[in-house]
C-alpha cells in the first residue's frame, strides 16, 4: 500500500506545456542558413507585443507572407537550433483563423 502511494504522488520531470489565450499575429517567413551555400525558410508568428515564435506546424492555408490572424498555441520550451532553424521556440499551433 505504501508502495502505491509513493508512486501516485511523485512528481514528473516533464515541464508542462504553456498553453496561452487567442493573439493577434503577422504571419512571416524567415530565412535561415542551414549548411554551407544553402538557404531555408521557417513560418514565424510575430505577435503585436513584438515576439515572435516558429510555427513548425502552420496550416497550408495559412503559408502566406503578412497575413494577419488570430492564433491559439502551445509553447514547447524547444527551439531548432543549428542547420535546422531560426533559433525561436518552437510552437504548435491549436487553432487560428483569418482576422
Amino acid at each position: 500500500m505504501t508502495a502505491i502511494l509513493l508512486l501516485s504522488c511523485s512528481k514528473s520531470n516533464e515541464v508542462p506545456l504553456q498553453v496561452t489565450e487567442e493573439k493577434t499575429a503577422s504571419i512571416q517567413t524567415w530565412r535561415y542558413a542551414c549548411g554551407p551555400a544553402c538557404d531555408a525558410a521557417a513560418w514565424v508568428l510575430v505577435l503585436t507585443d513584438g515576439s515572435s515564435f516558429e510555427a513548425a506546424n502552420l496550416p497550408e492555408p495559412f503559408h502566406s507572407q503578412n497575413q494577419d490572424v488570430l492564433v491559439r498555441f502551445n509553447k514547447t520550451g524547444k527551439r531548432n537550433t543549428g542547420y535546422s532553424g531560426t533559433g525561436l521556440e518552437l510552437v504548435t499551433i491549436l487553432g487560428i483563423r483569418k482576422k
